[in-house]
């Protein structure tokens, strides 16, 4: 989400950039400095919005987080993730597929989890078939 906020203040900034141009070679005066005032105020956003993404990016580099799954039944993973996928961003994205040895026909797909321990329900995570 970041990312996508990121990318739309660039194209806004480009396209104040672009008309700005254009503006003040045609006007002059307190109308072409509210354009630039906006354009000032979007750089302000891209490089705020610039500065948290390479925070989280660091962040992330330095963090090793895993999660452990356990079956209280026999089973054997049918299904994986592809080996290029390695994080899964929303929750809710099947990492992988087990199927029960005592019963063949029972798959059960195993789900990111919802990681938002502010609410006291979300604190547990549970899979379910």
């Amino acid at each position: 989400e970041l990312k996508k906020q990121l990318e739309k203040a660039k194209r806004d900034l480009h396209t104040r950039r672009h008309s700005t141009q254009h503006f003040k070679s045609d006007h002059s005066g307190s109308v072409g400095e509210e354009v630039e005032e906006k354009v000032q105020q979007l750089r302000q956003i891209v490089a705020n919005l610039q500065s948290r993404m390479d925070n989280l990016i660091a962040a992330e580099k330095d963090n090793c987080n895993f999660m452990l799954v356990k079956f209280r039944r026999r089973g054997m993973v049918i299904w994986s993730a592809p080996d290029n996928v390695y994080t899964w961003s929303k929750p809710g994205t099947i990492l992988f597929v087990v199927q029960l040895t005592d019963e063949p026909d029972c798959c059960i797909p195993v789900w990111t989890p919802n990681f938002d321990i502010r609410f006291r329900q979300e604190q547990g995570w549970y899979p379910c078939k």
